[in-house]
């Protein structure tokens, strides 16, 4: 779903505060009052006090700060505690104390009494080796049970290195006993609710959720789960405990909202990332609102009252800088008695204390067939105001939207289909329903067959209508159909792995049928990998992680390495670089250290008049947040003795993309060809995997629709289809870009939850090829049904189906 900012819509009240410096106008949200101590600021929360008083408690570098925001408008600091002087500063509260940790050796636990909130008082001050750790990053409380959990603990020289380390505050809340601790991986940051913790453990990609509710050493609930480009810094649960929101802090990272529902397959249902590409730090449910700190954007406010379907709501800018550095916002605090109250900390400007006020109504149909009344899934609706808001109908043809006060254009669109457009007016607090009943557009059918040049029939050919949804398969008789087919001109191609594809023009009348026959050329050399290729090699001085063929083990949750090759089944077989165990961590036998090179042997091209290069790879560079190191496919026309890059590219893609290359563009074809593939880590270190399977060389002569590095695009991003379609277990999204640039393809279930995110980042022009292994975020393998897939790029979005067939 298309998620835009609300830059720009008219907001009836919007009050235009701001701070001296802040580079953008609020949206929805008012300043009350900023105060600053003139030094750095870190973590914050909150206090209600038993007699109504309320404190914002911000961490500075050299201590913490209480306020008195009773009466926000004219908050003042009440009292200011010392601590030991740290970037990382961080607070709870219990009872009628305040818990504080900081990341410098001098104050593992200060304990401030809160007895009166006017005077808060340290009354403790815990260090090694009395106690238990000696510096930590994160703390957090169960309300419920009045335990502590203090994050990213540091020992002192002799102790033991405990990690997550949990303290009984109802033992003693001024010098408590540790009742237990886990320190399977680095825990940086956690949330709590119903017995579990929901650790975000950033360094390993991953969000375990831990069973807390008897003390000691605490189980692992359910399956521990990744995602691309994961980099989890916090979490916290929505009220029943049925969604999870995580953020990733780096640069590009996203809120995603995860049904937790079935912790054993957790499935992502929507996500969220700034237009301005400020890093996300902290983020936090009050009711049916998110709120985060988010650094150089100061707060950011969603809604999520449909957890598919996340919208922005409102922005207080409180930072003066722009851009996707570790400045501005850094915590965040949504929980004090009036729900409308928001405190920040921004590292640069001090405190802030803001309020949200919602201005927005509702806006939701249902769509329709117009002759047979039956709901229409995947129908794009667009909401049209000073921006536009993108949606899809769900499985009930029912869509729904959250949107500001006011007058709009509602297009309905599905292929197929005559698009609908009607107005709507929206008023605050009110829900508006807008339904479309589409009329389908008049069609013939298609069929014919796919054949060798032998005439010999072509089975599981893919056939794909251009520009259209409509893709399909040939039996065994290298036979295919399509049924229905809107009246119209269209480019048709048939492709089979291990032959040319070749495209054909096709005019397709209403209430006609057309017959259109294809006949493929077998490709020159074509490779699975499920047998040796030939005598391929592998040089480089990399520690870890040098090439090998093999059945690949995911780790870092299938989406460092891949947990499976690319050709269809009984496919298993590929190159990875270097073989990891059944469910490791994100760095598990990745490329360290070094490079390492797979070298094809030589290849006779010369009889070719217009050789291919295809092959499928895979390649992360940034599983750890920093992407340092490029991938580089180069060829040679001598052996190997000279070599020309085909790619040279930093940008990961974590998923199986295929990568097509005229030959001629690049070197001369002649009897000594040659092909190789490089993956490296360098200094400094970053998680580096890469992939190659189906590589194939084929003739272009005679063919069409072949598209290039450097061959013209379309001219419009065009989804193409997947392919096959019914597909087990494994299918292929193929998409058109004009130009380069950012694009989100997402896989959706029949009820609108999001299953899967394929892509999220920027891919170069020309023809892509996505594979979906159907499996979910968690690599568990998903149940037959229908489908849906978008792609979202600037300017354009589109959806189709699919069928998951088992």
């Amino acid at each position: 779903m298309h998620r835009t900012s609300l830059i720009g819509l008219t907001l009836a009240g919007l009050t235009l505060a701001a701070v001296a410096g802040a580079q953008s106008p609020p949206e929805n949200v008012v300043l009350l009052k900023n105060l600053d101590r003139g030094e750095a600021y870190s973590g914050n929360w909150g206090y209600t006090a038993p007699n109504g008083t309320e404190l914002a408690i911000s961490g500075t570098a050299s201590g913490t700060s209480f306020i008195n925001a009773t009466d926000p408008v004219n908050a003042y600091e009440v009292a200011f505690i010392p601590g030991p002087n740290s970037t990382w500063r961080e607070m709870a509260t219990y009872g009628q104390y305040c818990y504080i940790v900081t990341e410098t050796v001098g104050a593992a636990l200060q304990v401030v009494s809160l007895a009166n909130p006017l005077q808060p008082t340290l009354v403790a001050t815990l260090n090694p080796p009395a106690f238990f750790y000696a510096t930590a990053h994160e703390i957090k409380i169960d309300q419920q049970t009045g335990y502590c959990y203090v994050a990213g603990t540091s020992p002192q020289a002799g102790q033991p290195a405990r990690g997550l380390v949990i303290l009984d505050l109802n033992v003693s809340p001024t010098n408590p006993p540790m009742r237990g601790n886990w320190n399977t991986e680095y825990v940086h940051d956690l949330s709590l609710q119903d017995g579990k913790a929901y650790c975000a453990c950033i360094s390993d990609g991953r969000i375990f959720v831990l069973d807390v509710s008897q003390p000691g050493t605490p189980p692992v609930v359910g399956t521990p789960w990744s995602w691309p480009n994961s980099f989890p810094h916090n979490t916290w649960p929505s009220a029943d405990g049925s969604f999870l929101v995580t953020t990733d802090e780096n640069t590009g990272g996203h809120l995603r909202m995860w049904n937790i529902s079935n912790l054993n397959s957790p499935t992502q249902t929507d996500e969220w990332i700034s237009p301005t590409g400020a890093i996300v730090h902290n983020a936090y449910f009050r009711g049916n609102i998110c709120y985060m700190s988010h650094y150089r954007d100061g707060l950011r406010v969603v809604d999520v009252s449909d957890p598919n379907n996340i919208q922005p709501v409102g922005w207080y800018d409180t930072h003066p800088g722009v851009g996707s550095g570790f400045s501005g916002a850094w915590g965040c605090y949504c929980f004090a008695a009036d729900p409308s109250i928001v405190y920040i900390t921004d590292i640069q400007t001090g405190t802030y204390i803001l309020r949200f006020t919602n201005e927005f109504g509702t806006l939701q149909g249902t769509v329709r067939d117009a002759g047979t009344q039956a709901p229409i899934a995947g129908a794009e609706v667009d909401i049209v105001g000073a921006t536009t808001l993108t949606l899809n109908t769900n499985a009930q043809g029912f869509y729904s939207a959250l949107v500001p006060s006011g007058g709009y254009t509602v297009n309905c669109t599905l292929f197929g289909y005559e698009p609908g457009s009607a107005p709507a007016n929206v008023a605050t607090g009110q829900t508006t329903t807008l339904d479309f009943n589409l009329v389908a557009l008049a069609s013939g059918s298609l069929t014919g067959v796919v054949q060798s040049t032998s005439f010999a029939p072509i089975a599981g050919a893919s056939v794909v209508i251009e520009t259209t949804p409509l893709v399909t398969t040939t039996n065994a008789s290298g036979v295919y159909t399509f049924a229905s087919v809107p009246a119209g001109s269209y480019n048709v191609t048939a492709a089979k792995f291990g032959f040319s594809s070749q495209t054909l023009p096709v005019t397709v009348v209403a209430s006609q049928q057309v017959t259109r026959d294809f006949s493929l050329t077998l490709a020159h050399y074509a490779a699975d990998m499920e047998t040796i290729p030939g005598a391929w090699t592998v040089t480089g001085n990399a520690s870890t992680g040098q090439w090998v063929r093999v059945n690949p083990n995911g780790t870092g949750g299938g989406q460092i390495q891949p947990e499976d090759d690319h050709t269809p089944a009984p496919g298993v077989f590929c190159w990875v670089t270097g073989q990891g165990t059944p469910g490791g961590g994100i760095g598990d036998a990745d490329v360290d250290n070094g490079s390492t090179t797979l070298t094809t042997h030589v290849f006779d091209l010369s009889l070719l008049a217009d050789p291919v290069l295809s092959y499928w790879r895979w390649f992360v560079n940034d599983g750890n947040g920093s992407a340092d190191d490029p991938w580089v496919v180069e060829v040679s026309s001598n052996g190997g003795t000279n070599w020309v890059a085909v790619e040279n590219t930093f940008t990961a893609q974590a998923f199986w993309r295929e990568i097509t290359v005229r030959v001629t563009d690049y070197v001369t074809p002649n009897s000594q060809f040659r092909v190789r593939f490089t993956a490296r880590d360098l200094t400094p270190g970053s998680i580096v995997e890469a992939g190659v399977d189906d590589f194939q060389i084929y003739d272009a002569q005679g063919t069409t629709g072949v598209i290039a590095p450097g061959a013209p695009p379309a001219s419009a991003p065009m989804l193409l289809g997947n392919f096959p379609n019914p597909f087990h277990p494994g299918t292929a999204i193929r998409f058109d870009l004009t130009q380069p640039a950012p694009v989100k393809l997402r896989i959706f279930d029949a009820a609108g939850r999001t299953v899967r995110l394929l892509v999220d980042g920027p891919l170069a022009a020309g023809r892509q090829s996505v594979s979906w292994d159907g499996r979910n975020e968690a690599s568990l393998p998903m149940a037959s049904g229908v489908y849906y897939y978008r792609i979202e790029a600037p300017g354009f979005s589109e959806s189709r189906s699919m069928v998951l067939s088992k």
